[in-house]
């Protein structure tokens, strides 16, 4: 049996070895296997050539900036840098409360790159959306695209919905599931957080086209996907239509983007905004969208004006 003086601090190993037998472990437990994924790329490409063999303790201020530099002659998007710098500051961040680390050296480094609430997202106003869905040529893709727009549901929150989801009657749509790909496998998980598991009222933009997509689908299930994954073809579709309608194409996440901007647009109260897009707080929906929120609170005071004239 080992005794105690032989067993290595947590603080003097490598950071490889601190990061495959303290890190690693319990951070899989707590994140989502697309994520484990991302953060295994982010770590073999861009943290361990750099700092594998040096020891955590030994990591200093100056050897992060020296990373960092590496990392911006890359020319690696704002976003991407900003990501970087979070995962590695999140590895050192571990060893500070679990082993005593005396500091985290990202700390008195400046991060890089831009936080992702401040890319100003790529919008569509309803005249854009309404001519680029006059352009689709195909019912079920019409009837997704209205979900995005008119509904604010994420891509993978589009996915995972099934037939058992959606009342008709009561023009209702209930999001429990995030379908994913994984290694070229579908999983299905949960929504991105416990608030994005809501109930969605569908105004007639949307549940119109989805009850004619309905109406000409054959042998039903409760259990069968709305919509069948297939890759890019969404995507394709989207492509043609803004072609055919001269309308800039965007991003399908930026669908939800236009349908948040949309209602700040119509002075919709933020709460109710944030719970019907899932978020986890206001806090989130307000820093998203502030610069939505600029353009909407000279709406409000112009129309204050208004009222005294």
């Amino acid at each position: 049996m080992l005794s105690n003086k032989n067993i290595q601090h947590p603080t003097t190993l490598s950071l490889d070895a601190y990061y495959r037998e303290y890190y690693l472990p319990d951070k899989n437990k707590r994140i989502r296997p697309t994520t484990q994924k991302h953060h295994c790329y982010l770590y073999r490409n861009r943290v361990r050539p750099y700092f594998g063999d040096m020891i955590m303790n030994e990591i200093t201020p100056l050897h992060i900036r020296e990373w960092q530099n590496t990392q911006i002659s890359l020319n690696f998007k704002p976003k991407y840098l900003r990501t970087l710098h979070q995962f590695l500051r999140g590895i050192f961040d571990y060893c500070v409360r679990f082993h005593d680390l005396a500091e985290n050296p990202c700390d008195r480094v400046d991060p890089i790159g831009r936080h992702s609430s401040s890319r100003k997202a790529s919008i569509w106003r309803l005249d854009e959306y309404e001519k680029v869905y006059e352009c689709m040529t195909t019912m079920h893709h019409r009837a997704a695209l209205a979900l995005l727009f008119w509904a604010g549901l994420r891509k993978g929150e589009l996915y995972g919905l099934q037939w058992r989801d959606y009342c008709s009657l009561r023009k209702k749509l209930r999001v429990e599931r995030n379908y994913q790909r994984l290694n070229g496998k579908a999983i299905l998980l949960p929504p991105k957080t416990d608030s994005s598991i809501r109930t969605i009222i569908l105004p007639s933009q949307a549940y119109r086209p989805l009850d004619d997509y309905r109406a000409r689908c054959k042998y039903i299930d409760d259990s069968d996907f709305i919509f069948k994954w297939t890759k890019r073809k969404l995507e394709d579709e989207i492509h043609f239509a803004c072609k055919q309608a001269r309308v800039q194409r965007i991003r399908i996440h930026d669908l939800r983007h236009s349908h948040a901007s949309l209602l700040i647009h119509l002075n919709i109260d933020v709460a109710a905004i944030s719970k019907r897009l899932g978020h986890s707080s206001i806090a989130i929906t307000l820093s998203t969208y502030a610069h939505a929120y600029d353009n909407a609170d000279r709406l409000i005071a112009d129309t204050l004006e208004s009222i005294s004239n």
